[in-house]
């Protein structure tokens, strides 16, 4: 599916035989984890099958990589993700999509989760039961774990330092359905208390709901999903889809309108196309991102895919004091990019160990603006300036690979100035792996110093 945001992308949903499938997700050790269900999960569990990653090496890898699609969740879990320096109190619980039948996890899960605590925000990742755990009135599988959750993610709002008051949810595709659907049905429980958790409230403070599922009944006109009661109870609520995404856009636009009688507080956002990321005139400061690994960074702007082999326009835009393992400002792995008439000044890029990473270390720290890897594609930076980024490793400003195929790196009227590389570069400021491939880079009235 085409998709909005820059950080998610396609989510393709596939079945495969047993002898293919891959081990379970993992949470990452070093969150806390809790069975929402201490004991009996009610009702009858969704699945009696063990839980299976079910991607297969057949299907779409996003920046260069593998996702997770996980199968036959029977014991749902939640996972806490502790905000990093400056705790904002504020708590957002995360609802992957995967239709009801599987849980994109790492892409619509663990990864936003990662990014949401560079930016003092805690996260909660909920694994809800799937498949054919939704949406209403097939099952309330689904939703019975996102009460549970919320409840008791309020239960330990003093142990995660979390403000009660300051409690959202966001969701993804039939995610987002499930968070609207939370944000409807709050008032009762739709299974037996269990324990004090249960007495706590289960409205969220706020939703985001992200191209959102099962809103709109295709099959009726697109009238309304008579599960969904909107009220002036609902919680203040932020929409975002393209107009392009097959999940049909009226999902997201009659969903503002209910809020909208209700006199709820909303904003909807729609674009024509969600495929193509654009940045415009705009300001990217002191973001941050991963401080270790090799291949991840964007602490400003991370391209995960590309889309119809178009390039991402950066134009007139300003990245300064952004942090990340790799490519504080602008990372990607086979996406091409061109930069216009930009400013790219004190990103650093404070991973450790390179990338690949040396033996003993965690690894980054390449590319203090930029981190392009991948195979067959161009970076062009025009009229553009680059000063005083940093990386711990290797290409100050710039770093550029190409593992096969063809790539170049072109600069037009550009001029870097002062882009330490901490250990090794090719050129004052880049690292550019010229062996092999289509020559150093090309610098047309460039400067670098």
């Amino acid at each position: 599916m085409r998709r909005l945001f820059i950080f998610f992308s396609t989510l393709l949903l596939s079945s495969t035989a047993l002898a293919a499938q891959q081990p379970a997700w993992q949470p990452p050790a070093d969150r806390p984890t809790i069975n929402l269900w201490p004991s009996a999960v009610p009702g009858a569990p969704a699945t009696s099958a063990p839980e299976t990653d079910i991607t297969t090496s057949t299907d779409t890898l996003i920046a260069g990589r593998r996702l997770a699609r996980l199968g036959n969740v029977s014991k749902p879990t939640l996972t806490f993700y502790s905000a990093e320096a400056a705790n904002s109190g504020t708590a957002i619980v995360v609802f992957p999509g995967g239709a009801y039948h599987v849980l994109a996890i790492d892409l619509e899960g663990s990864e936003v989760c990662d990014w949401l605590v560079t930016i003092h925000v805690n996260c909660v990742l909920v694994k809800y039961r799937v498949p054919d755990s939704g949406p209403l009135p097939k099952s309330t599988s689904a939703l019975q774990d996102a009460q549970r959750a919320l409840g008791i993610v309020r239960s330990h709002a003093a142990e995660w330092h979390i403000d009660l008051h300051r409690i959202g949810v966001l969701g993804f595709s039939a995610g987002a359905h499930l968070a609207a659907a939370l944000s409807t049905r709050f008032d009762k429980r739709l299974y037996d208390p269990v324990d004090s958790a249960d007495q706590l409230s289960c409205r969220p403070d706020f939703a985001v709901i992200v191209y959102p599922g099962y809103l709109a009944l295709a099959e009726q006109n697109f009238a309304a999903n008579p599960e969904i009661h909107v009220t002036a109870d609902t919680p203040p609520s932020f929409i975002v889809q393209s107009e392009d995404d097959p999940v049909h856009v009226e999902n997201a636009t009659l969903y503002f309108l209910q809020l909208k009688n209700a006199k709820v507080p909303a904003e909807l956002h729609i674009y024509a196309e969600g495929g193509q990321f654009k940045a415009v005139n705009s300001r990217f400061t002191g973001n941050r991102c991963y401080r270790y690994g090799p291949d991840l960074g964007g602490g400003a702007i991370r391209a995960l895919a590309q889309y119809r082999n178009r390039p991402v326009y950066i134009t007139r835009d300003t990245f300064t004091g952004n942090r990340c393992s790799n490519g504080a400002a602008l990372s990607s792995i086979s996406v091409q990019w061109y930069v216009y008439n930009s400013i790219l000044n004190g990103n650093k890029a404070v991973g450790w160990g390179a990338n690949p990473a040396a033996p003993g270390t965690p690894g980054g720290g390449s590319g203090g603006a930029i981190y392009n890897d991948g195979t067959n594609y161009k970076t062009l930076i025009a009229g553009t300036i680059m000063r005083n980024n940093t990386a711990r490793e290797g290409g100050g400003a710039i770093f550029y690979v190409v593992d096969s195929g063809w790539g170049k790196l072109v600069l037009n009227r550009s001029h870097l100035h002062h882009n330490p590389s901490g250990q090794f570069q090719t050129f004052p400021g880049i690292y550019d792996n010229i062996d092999g491939h289509d020559g150093p880079p090309v610098m047309i009235h460039s400067t670098d110093n």
